[in-house]
């Protein structure tokens, strides 16, 4: 180490090389606004401390406080001036959005995915690229979590063509998982669907041989055939009562000749899964071609479209039955009427003293109850206006009842046709999220490219696992990539964009912590993180590698190398597949349990045996030293130290004529 020298900033000796290829210069610092500092303050404390790369990370969202600051509470001259600092001292600065805003996709705490949370979630990012893009910075992070995933039920959770699992959330989830299923007009969440839960429906009728017949009309409406066509009917096609052929869609429930009622099955879930493969496979021969990810059907959609199609149907034939009666109470109506009409021309005819031999009992209590009930004496007419009455009451009712029942059958429908899995619904948003932040990014961008860069964080939610990472940030790239060419731009100039303001952050931290759901030995965990870190390195989406440590279990923000997560290992990786983009050690529990979280920055310089030395001025030497002088000492300290060690001290071959060994 050098001291007491008259320059500032800490630099690296160009010879020798740094072991592992990791220099003090690669690897920077986070410094959470409004915890470690505010302001000038805060990027002055890190470059005392010897940080040549500072990633400035705010917690507030909305109105800021003192503990959770914002972009908001930084005005232009305090922006300039931390910038002006940054640059004086050829220090970079990064940034990172707020770390409890989780995923983008818009959904809310029920559940629900809101377009107004999504909105303000959005807004919330710009003006931090917009924070970002004033301090010259250009990378700004922000963490994913897009949804709620059962962890078993995923591709990359389940063994290669052997029953079990590599990951699961809890022991019982192959068994319990649960889905969520929304309606896409309004992203509202319908229903949750468990894996263990069971359905009644009907066995559909189905051809148990082939033959062929001539489209007519109704095969038309249907969209099986155009009238005069040959339809061809294979064994197991599923047709209606007179033979014919259906879609999927339109099938019928098979009756039992023996019991004269329609059978009923109970469905479980690996049925759906089935059905839902079924389903595919029919759209795909009425399209004529591969159906797209988002285009695919799902079990939890299958399964709500089953628990749908009973509800229909029950709408449907109790529609049937009123609209049956509305036409029978029509037309007793009418003959009610005519009845009336020549009983009042009758009883107008008749002479007073003969009028009552039409008098007749009312039948307003029944045959039975007469008995017991003497019933009134009337005339025909008032008997028939009565009964009219109670019929047009009738027609009402029915009228009301069978409409009101079609009405449902028609919204159910409709809501089946709405139905989409939350997992479909929720990484649409997302990416449209990402895409909108993408391109407010690139018009913000001034010296360099601005560009986000999606993190993983929490295994429990989307985004956690570095594949669905990967997909995430290319499918944003993708929608950026469309809606600029919707406003002009070219293809090959919307993707070069999209590339260049989209990428992603990689937190070594982040993929220790699926050390907890893993099944498997520890060494087997370790490969595993080492081939999706290498996965992601070859990928080249990553602007953004975060250093952090922990034992599996949480986020503990321990400094690298102080818990199980590979990190030495994992930067070497990345630096294999050419990775020359900003290094950010995350320090957390350093600065409560130790002597502050610069600790974290000189762990891991020493950790990758990079050379480490520091500035001072001028001091003087007439003081001894003291314990408290040199513990836990590089830099932060108001003197620069007094020793040297490392690599820099001298060889315990060479010593003064004294014999005293220099420390």
């Amino acid at each position: 180490m050098i001291f007491a020298k008259d320059y500032f900033n800490p630099l690296d000796r160009p010879d020798p090389p740094p072991i592992g290829g990791t220099s003090v210069h690669d690897i920077g610092m986070s410094v959470v606004a409004g915890i470690s500092g505010s302001g000038t303050e805060l990027i002055g404390a890190a470059i005392r401390q010897g940080v040549g790369q500072i990633h400035i990370e705010m917690s507030g969202v909305g109105k800021g406080s003192a503990q959770a600051q914002t972009p908001g509470m930084y005005g232009r001259e305090l922006r300039q001036a931390m910038k002006d600092l940054a640059e004086v001292n050829e220090v970079t600065l990064t940034h990172h959005a707020p770390f409890n805003i989780m995923g983008y996709s818009g959904q809310d705490q029920q559940g629900n995915f809101s377009d107004e949370q999504r909105k303000f979630f959005v807004d919330e990012l710009k003006r931090n690229i917009d924070f970002s893009a004033d301090l010259g910075s250009d990378a700004v992070t922000l963490h994913t979590g897009e949804f709620k995933r059962p962890i078993s039920e995923q591709p990359w959770a389940k063994k290669d063509n052997k029953p079990g699992h590599y990951f699961r959330q809890f022991e019982e989830e192959p068994q319990k998982a649960h889905f969520v299923v929304v309606d896409d007009r309004s992203g509202r969440a319908v229903r949750v669907v468990e894996k263990s839960e069971e359905v009644a429906r009907p066995k559909w009728k189905q051809s148990d041989h082939g033959y062929t017949y001539v489209a007519d009309k109704l095969d038309e409406i249907r969209k099986v055939a155009k009238a005069g066509e040959v339809v061809r009917v294979n064994p197991n096609d599923y047709i209606d009562y007179e033979g014919k052929r259906l879609r999927i869609q339109d099938r019928v429930p098979l009756i039992n000749p023996n019991t004269g009622r329609f059978d009923v099955e109970i469905k479980k879930w690996n049925q759906f899964e089935d059905e839902a493969k079924e389903y595919n496979k029919h759209r795909e021969m009425d399209l004529g071609r591969p159906l797209r990810p988002e285009e695919r059907f799902t079990p939890e959609e299958a399964f709500m479209r089953a628990t749908m199609e009973i509800q229909e149907g029950h709408s449907k034939g109790w529609a049937l039955q009123y609209a049956q009666d509305f036409s029978k109470n029509v037309d007793r109506l009418a003959k009610l009427k005519k009845a009336k009409e020549t009983y009042q021309q009758l009883e107008k005819t008749i002479p007073e003293t003969e009028k009552w031999r039409l008098l007749r009992n009312d039948p307003e209590f029944g045959p039975y109850i007469a008995e017991f009930i003497p019933p009134d004496k009337k005339y025909p007419s008032e008997i028939l206006d009565e009964q009219i009455t109670n019929m047009r009451r009738q027609v009402e009712f029915a009228s009301q009842a069978s409409t009101s029942q079609q009405q449902q059958a028609i919204e159910t429908y409709n809501t089946m046709q709405h139905l989409k899995s939350a997992s479909k619904y929720a990484l649409e948003k997302s990416a449209l999220s990402y895409a909108e932040a993408g391109i407010h990014a690139m018009k913000q961008s001034k010296e360099k490219p601005v560009y986000i860069a999606l993190e993983h964080i929490f295994p429990e939610s989307y985004g956690g696992h570095p594949q669905e990472l990967k997909h995430l940030v290319l499918a944003s790239r993708k929608k950026m990539s469309q809606v600029l060419q919707e406003q002009g731009y070219s293809k090959p100039e919307a993707e070069k964009a999209a590339e260049n303001h989209i990428k992603a952050t990689f937190d070594t931290g982040h993929l220790n912590l699926w050390r907890r759901f893993w099944r498997g030995s520890d060494e087997d965990f370790k490969k595993w993180m080492m081939k999706e870190t290498e996965e992601i390195a070859k990928s080249g989406i990553v602007g953004q590698l975060h250093l952090a440590d922990n034992f599996g279990y949480h986020d503990d923000h321990l400094t690298p190398g102080q818990g199980t997560t590979p990190v030495k290992e994992m930067v070497e990786m990345f630096k294999k597949y050419g990775y020359d983009k900003y290094i950010t050690v995350e320090p957390g529990a350093d600065a409560t349990v130790d002597v502050g979280a610069w600790r974290g920055m000189t762990r891991t310089w020493s950790m990758f045996d990079s050379p480490i030395y520091g500035a001072q001025g001028a001091q003087s030497f007439t003081r001894s030293l003291g314990w408290t002088d040199v513990q836990s000492s590089y830099f932060g300290q108001t003197y620069a130290p007094r020793f040297i060690f490392g690599q820099y001290s001298p060889s315990n071959d060479w010593t003064l004529w004294t014999q005293v060994p220099l420390e």
